[in-house]
């Protein structure tokens, strides 16, 4: 997801992440980063209350971004302007959110909903994953059976 936060563009990948930096999340949040960004949903879908965890969360989303950026501190370092920090994120929720339907049928800039019939299954569930094995990341693709 793309934030664009104090002037600067940033890449939040959450699933793109080493080890230790799971850990770290894990140790100072109380949860997964799978939980983090749920948490921050539900804030930002349901307008909840302010709680420790969102906190929390929202702490190690930022440093999280921060780290992938190449700006590496201590977790418990982790110190920003909450409502700027937050308003970003949300924006770049926002952005990377896919379009609702619009009942328009596709245009030649809009591509269809799903594949054509005719496409390979094996083709339209490929996935590309990050492996990391030895400190090298390689990228891998594979076709689902």
């Amino acid at each position: 997801m793309k934030i664009t936060y104090e002037g600067e563009d940033y890449d939040l990948d959450l699933q793109r992440f080493t080890l230790k930096q799971a850990m770290a999340i894990q140790s100072y949040a109380g949860t997964s980063i799978k939980g983090l960004f749920e948490t921050v949903e539900a804030q930002f879908e349901e307008s909840a209350e302010d709680t420790p965890e969102l906190f929390k969360a929202l702490g190690a989303l930022y440093w999280l971004m921060m780290n992938q950026a190449g700006n590496v501190f201590p977790i418990s370092d982790t110190d920003f302007p909450v409502v700027d920090f937050t308003a970003a994120l949300f924006q770049g929720l926002l952005d990377s959110a896919p379009a609702a339907d619009s009942g328009a049928e596709p245009g030649p800039t809009q591509p269809p909903a799903s594949p054509p019939a005719s496409a390979s299954p094996k083709a339209t569930q490929a996935r590309t994953r990050n492996q990391t094995r030895n400190g090298h990341q390689r990228q891998e693709v594979k076709a689902a059976s």
